[in-house]
């Protein structure tokens, strides 16, 4: 976790950026929680059957930095996708595969970078994730968390 933390810090990730995140039920989405955390910034998570147009609509609302998500999934190339929306939206500037996240998880050439451990530390107002409605009847909604939901 610490190392994905510091591939994404990195990458230029910062407090309160949104990386929008596209993968199914597996152990590097639940690390995913933790890794964005720590670099301050919010994970945003949207359902596996969204396509090009729901995806198009959160990261140009949220102004997201990044799309994080599986190269294919069940027949439908997500990988595709999150590079079809780099293509249109100039402001998200990295779209990373399931691939090199399981890279960074391993520790291959990853360091871990100073400015993780030097982050202001997470406090209970700030946000933690960004969920959404399902948008059956019009556009999918934001609905914050923040890290005091989240605590026991």
């Amino acid at each position: 976790m610490q190392k994905v933390a510091s591939a994404l810090v990195a990458l230029g990730i910062q407090k309160d950026d949104i990386l929008i995140v596209q993968l199914p039920n597996i152990w590097e989405l639940a690390m995913l929680y933790l890794a964005i955390a720590q670099t301050g910034a919010l994970i945003s998570p949207v359902p596996m059957q969204w396509r090009l147009k729901e995806l198009d609509y959160v990261v140009r609302l949220t102004k997201a930095k990044a799309f994080i998500t599986i190269s294919e999934f069940r027949g439908t190339l997500h990988g595709e996708m999150g590079r079809e929306l780099r293509k249109t939206l100039p402001g998200l500037e990295h779209c990373i595969s399931l691939e090199t996240v399981k890279d960074w998880a391993k520790g291959d050439g990853v360091r871990v970078d100073e400015r993780v451990a030097e982050q202001k530390k997470v406090e209970a107002n700030d946000s933690f994730t960004l969920c959404w409605t399902s948008g059956t009847e019009a556009d999918p909604k934001g609905c914050p968390m923040h890290h005091y939901l989240c605590l026991p």
